[in-house]
């Protein structure tokens, strides 16, 4: 019995120093890439609907939150995260595309970036300016482990605007259509994410 107790005891110290000599992942990520953009829009600025439609890449692991050491200690991990994104005049969704459980990606027009008046500025009465706009990325990480919510949430803004980063491609006057891409030598675009909340892992120690 004695035996089996220091086995134990050592097992524990052993799992404690291995913790302790592990940085979690909690510092600055590695940007974001914007690695396919395209912006459909009506020909001659007449009014119509305008859809965006990208592809977006979250490189990063995060560490969530402690494990326990009948687990085996260390910690759980937010995997990376890639995601479609569509953004129209009538709304905006994120579909995940790498399997990934815990994570929820979410797009939006950022402020004040690319927002016209209606029927005013660049717009051409649109509700934005589809050759200027500004989007707002969150991804959103959640698990539960041990009764207790693990989470982070992540934000990023991205600039678009034609002559930075987008080309202006053909338009189909038939079909009253024209696209806007990414350009070729900003493929792919970066994205800076900044940590907006978290509860778990959230600086190294913790």
């Amino acid at each position: 019995m004695q035996i089996f107790a220091l086995l134990a005891t050592f097992a524990a110290i052993l799992c404690q120093l291995c913790h302790a000599g592990y940085t979690p992942i909690v510092g600055a990520l590695a940007p974001w890439k914007v690695t396919s953009i395209q912006i459909r829009t009506p020909s001659m600025r007449r009014p119509g609907p305008i859809a965006v439609d990208l592809i977006i890449e979250n490189p990063n692991s995060a560490d969530a939150g402690t494990r326990p050491h009948a687990e085996g200690g260390g910690y759980f991990t937010f995997d990376p995260s890639n995601a479609n994104c569509t953004i129209t005049t009538r709304g905006h969704h994120c579909t995940e595309t790498t399997n990934n459980l815990y994570s929820t990606w979410t797009i939006g027009l950022s402020h004040p970036l690319n927002i016209t008046r209606r029927g005013g500025g660049g717009g051409g009465g649109f509700p934005f300016d589809p050759r200027n706009i500004g989007l707002k990325f969150t991804l959103t990480y959640n698990m539960t482990r041990m009764d207790s919510a693990l989470y982070k949430v992540y934000e990023g803004i991205g600039h678009f605007g034609v002559g930075l980063n987008l080309t202006q491609g053909a338009c189909d006057y038939t079909g009253g259509t024209c696209m806007i891409g990414l350009a070729s030598k900003n493929k792919p675009l970066l994205i800076f994410p900044k940590l907006k909340a978290c509860q778990g892992t959230c600086a190294v120690g913790t």
